[in-house]
């Protein structure tokens, strides 16, 4: 089974530079673009999609919905446990903006993932409502089938991290899920694992160093 990840288009909230989390802001003329561009690239590399999943937030659900349309009306299914991590109160903030007691609080919820953020949610939860999806989806395919998840940078990276079993950070370089770009996953049924083979429309090497 081949599980490709992407990132939503460029949202109004990225081209303003605010946080995002659970606030729902719509693609930009950019992330429209961006989001036809990863269409017509699946069509011209022959990519075969059984079915859509998608976070029900606006900038991932008009991603997909263009995915979708351009593919010959795949199903869609929207499943609001694919959204972003909620961060409560900072969301609609610019973090360039924040005090440094705000960002240290914030960015905090890496060393700590049952610290919730105000009026938001922690880590754990996060993690928890993205694996009972992916355990929904997952059982749904066969072994032949390519399922196709549009969502958010923290959705794809808990994905990614809980398939293999590793933080992935460490071999990155601080690489991050950019707008419409892909990261392909394949099961390999008799090894009964996952194997990373693209990260960010790029094929993955490990770096330890």
């Amino acid at each position: 089974m081949k599980l490709i990840l992407t990132r939503h288009g460029e949202s109004e909230g990225n081209k303003k530079k605010l946080i995002q989390g659970h606030a729902d802001y719509p693609l930009t003329d950019k992330g429209l673009k961006q989001a036809s561009e990863l269409t017509a690239w699946l069509k011209s590399n022959k990519y075969t999609i059984s079915r859509i999943y998608s976070s029900d937030l606006s900038r991932a659900a008009e991603t997909a919905v263009i995915i979708a349309k351009g593919l010959g009306n795949k199903d869609i299914i929207f499943d609001q446990r694919l959204r972003e991590f909620n961060l409560g109160d900072f969301e609609h903030k610019s973090y360039d903006k924040l005090s440094q007691e705000e960002r240290k609080f914030m960015d905090s919820h890496w060393e700590n993932e049952d610290k919730k953020m105000p009026n938001g949610e922690s880590v754990t939860d996060m993690k928890k409502r993205i694996k009972e999806s992916f355990d929904d989806i997952i059982p749904y395919h066969k072994e032949e089938e390519t399922v196709l998840i549009v969502a958010h940078g923290g959705t794809l990276f808990h994905i990614v991290i809980s398939t293999l079993g590793f933080d992935i950070r460490k071999t990155l370089d601080e690489e991050w899920f950019d707008n419409c770009k892909i990261t392909e996953l394949i099961f390999d049924i008799d090894a009964n694992k996952w194997s990373l083979i693209t990260f960010n429309s790029k094929p993955f090497t490990f770096n330890l160093e």
